[in-house]
């Protein structure tokens, strides 16, 4: 793993729209194979014990100096990623600007390096001396695999700091076999709380686009017992559960989408 250089507290960004910047994929040598837009998917295969770099060039296509950040979030990881302060593999981690930041944190903060880049200018014209990573791409994500090859989905968004809705947002698969979904068409992130919960509980999830959802919550024996849908837009909701007429026990509450049913355990105290 490359010197890592900086904690940062994680944090969150709503979804953009029109975008000022343009985003690539790069070989290893820097030249462009891929122009990354909203939504796109670069897909990685990944070794057993051996690290996977992906590398990404900014150009900004404003008329003024614009500063960028990123934020991530894991969509799925089997087996699960250790993204703690000291990681042991399989863990996954970032450079932006010319640090490299530890796999528990997911943006770099105000206080920290982000990559500032004057009107038409790409991430990999400025010197090392000059916020950039040592090998002129200030924006390299990083994977070390465990002994035995794994299955992930990373969601990345690249936005421009005083306008967080100028951004593109974009997964990095890594050996997530074609036509199997990560989730990554609609939510980024979803949990339950309170949990134990009483009379109420919320879902909260990062939906990367606008889609339609249905809440779906089942007991032990399998039997659905609540159900409703609701509209979510890009960036933050809240999506509330009335657990007052639920007994005492453990649940199974689901979130299902066009790209799939993904579910969490809630339990019930009265």
């Amino acid at each position: 793993m490359k010197k890592l250089l900086t904690l940062i507290i994680a944090g969150t960004a709503s979804f953009g729209f029109a975008q000022s910047f343009s985003l690539y994929k790069t070989n290893a040598g820097g030249a462009i194979t891929h122009t990354v837009t909203n939504g796109y998917t670069i897909v990685e295969t990944s070794t057993g014990g051996g690290q996977t770099n992906t590398k990404i060039r900014i150009k900004n296509n404003a008329a003024t100096t614009q500063t960028f950040n990123v934020v991530r979030t894991v969509l799925s990881q089997n087996p699960a990623l250790d993204l703690s302060v000291t990681p042991s593999n399989p863990t996954t981690y970032f450079c932006f600007g010319y640090s490299c930041f530890t796999s528990n944190v997911n943006t770099a903060g105000p206080g920290d390096y982000t990559i500032l880049l004057p009107a038409g200018q790409t991430s990999t014209n400025f010197p090392s001396s000059d916020n950039s990573d040592a090998n002129a791409q200030p924006f390299s994500i990083y994977l070390d695999e465990g002994a035995t090859v794994g299955l992930y989905a990373v969601y990345y968004k690249v936005f421009v700091t005083n306008n967080t809705n100028d951004s593109i947002g974009f997964t990095v698969n890594y050996n997530i076999p074609a036509g199997i979904k990560n989730n990554a068409g609609e939510v980024a992130h979803f949990d339950i709380f309170p949990n134990p919960a009483a009379s109420e509980s919320v879902i909260r999830l990062n939906a990367i686009k606008s889609s339609e959802a249905s809440v779906i919550v089942t007991n032990i024996a399998g039997q659905t017992i609540y159900t409703k849908k609701h509209q979510v837009n890009p960036g933050s909701n809240l999506l509330s559960i009335n657990c007052e007429g639920m007994p005492s026990g453990v649940y199974s509450v689901s979130l299902k989408t066009e790209s799939g049913l993904t579910s969490r355990k809630l339990v019930i105290t009265k």
